[in-house]
């Protein structure tokens, strides 16, 4: 891993987006703190579209699309993305209601990765990177192999690894490094902050060479 200073210029004017975690990496013990709700904003009113990539539930999801300055968020580690239309939010969802119900974490077969919080169990085929891809596609009209280059990813965890195998500039918070051993492929730019101050660390290095 690199520190942030070694961020080319031209490698940051070329990213379109932002994508990042949620827990412990923009959130600080689960806190939205001013600094890194700043750090949104400032990437947000310079153009970056922002997209949230998380293992949390679909419902904290809709909050974040209708109350933050994003382009939608990516939940359940890519298995539902949600996106705002209009005053509403829609919710996109590769199995069907009927799919869903029929199936029990309980039985032997369920594939499952850990964050800094929890860990998570589930059927669905997709991962945090193939998620993301497919939300980039379908709402933001990006082709996957443009996508791995016009958007970066910041992360911390274990389940982030997709993530920072699948996309070109990746950036770790600082405690990523207690991570490391779950990390085949580790970010390729580290912070000097954890958390939150570390995402705004991030984003001001973003913006600071755009």
């Amino acid at each position: 891993m690199k520190p942030l200073f070694a961020l080319p210029a031209e490698e940051a004017r070329r990213l379109h987006g932002l994508l990042f975690d949620l827990d412990d990496t923009l959130l600080s013990h689960g806190l939205l703190t001013r600094v890194a709700y700043g750090a949104l904003w400032d990437l947000h009113d310079a153009g970056m579209k922002l997209v949230a990539v998380t293992g949390r539930p679909s419902g904290w999801g809709e909050v974040m699309v209708r109350q933050w300055p994003i382009a939608g968020c990516v939940t359940e580690n890519g298995a539902i993305h949600l996106v705002r239309e209009g005053r509403g939010v829609t919710r996109w969802d590769a199995c069907d209601e009927l799919e869903r119900r029929s199936r029990a974490i309980e039985e032997a077969g369920a594939r499952w990765t850990r964050s800094s919080v929890h860990l998570h169990a589930t059927y669905d085929k997709d991962d945090k990177a193939s998620g993301t891809l497919r939300f980039l596609a379908q709402q933001l009209g990006e082709e996957a192999g443009a996508a791995v280059t016009r958007f970066a990813f910041v992360g911390d965890s274990g389940n982030d690894a997709a993530c920072f195998a699948a996309f070109r500039t990746t950036f770790g918070v600082a405690n990523v490094r207690a991570a490391l051993r779950h990390l085949t492929v580790p970010p390729r730019y580290v912070a000097d902050r954890s958390m939150g101050e570390g995402f705004a660390e991030v984003a001001a290095e973003i913006l600071r060479k755009r």
